[in-house]
């Protein structure tokens, strides 16, 4: 169930970087956000993977407790029970069942750092780009049959984002999940959040690691983070991006010295598709897709 964690990912951060380009100048749009002073929302997950989860907001900090359990393909995958603490700087992650934790940076504070380092003119250009990359993202699987609209659930405002045969529902602005369902190489979806509780007083011990787990920081997973940040933020800038910038290296090699000859002018909508694929295998990376 990891790969469909990745995508729904995925699918937000693409809504999150088409409307980055709608903050103020001074604004830096990778900044981590609170959605909400204190909050508590219920999830409830059936079809292949199913169980309940509950996740904890306290300002800037965020930790999601879900205990599941996965049937794939007719096979029983096992329980899960974990812990996932999203913090400014840093995301730890707690697997109760074998009472071990990880930690790394946050990949969006790596982003907000390097979008302090540049220009005004770059951070307009960065915005904009921002943008375009992700409508791109969002047309990249299915031939550009996704599809993002506004909607209602649960009484709440919501972007409805539909790829990959799933349908996910965001709360509008601050990107909470409150739904997703549909299918996906043969596992069946279905989240969706039973209870919010927004102003719900969320106590320490819900966003802490449980005595006796020690918490391991994971050098080499954070360097590729902040490698990729850098990365990311270097193609954002560029005024150049979605043009003909990369469209070469991206040209699939073989051993056929005609076939390569025959590449060696790649159509104007090569050039200009290109980057975007660069962009998404990097995005695709970031993920851990």
């Amino acid at each position: 169930m990891h790969l469909c964690a990745h995508i729904m990912k995925t699918v937000l951060l693409a809504a999150a970087l088409m409307m980055a380009s709608n903050a103020a100048a001074a604004d830096n749009p990778f900044k981590p956000k609170a959605p909400f002073k204190s909050a508590m929302v219920h999830y409830q997950y059936k079809g292949s993977e199913t169980g309940q989860a509950t996740v904890y907001y306290q300002g800037t900090i965020m930790a999601e407790h879900k205990q599941t359990s996965t049937t794939l393909w007719g096979m029983d995958q096992g329980q899960q029970n974990t812990i996932t603490i999203t913090k400014p700087n840093e995301v730890i992650r707690v697997d109760l069942n074998k009472r071990t934790a990880s930690a790394t940076g946050n990949q969006l504070a790596y982003m907000a750092e390097e979008y302090e380092k540049l220009s005004p003119a770059e951070k307009i250009t960065v915005k904009k780009n921002a943008e375009k990359m992700g409508q791109s993202m969002l047309n990249f699987f299915k031939g550009g049959q996704a599809q993002m609209r506004e909607g209602t659930l649960m009484g709440k405002p919501v972007n409805i984002i539909s790829m990959l045969g799933l349908t996910t529902y965001a709360w509008k602005d601050n990107g909470v999940l409150l739904k997703q369902e549909g299918s996906l190489m043969g596992m069946k979806l279905d989240t969706v959040a039973t209870k919010i509780e927004v102003g719900a007083p969320v106590s320490a011990e819900q966003l802490q690691v449980p005595g006796g787990i020690k918490v391991v920081f994971d050098q080499k997973a954070d360097q590729k983070q902040r490698q990729m940040a850098k990365q990311m933020m270097d193609m954002l800038k560029d005024p150049q991006f979605g043009q003909n910038r990369g469209a070469m290296a991206m040209q699939p090699q073989d051993n056929n010295p005609q076939g390569n000859a025959q590449r060696s002018e790649p159509s104007a909508q090569a050039k200009e598709q290109d980057p975007v694929k660069e962009g998404m295998n990097l995005l695709k990376k970031t993920l851990g897709l």
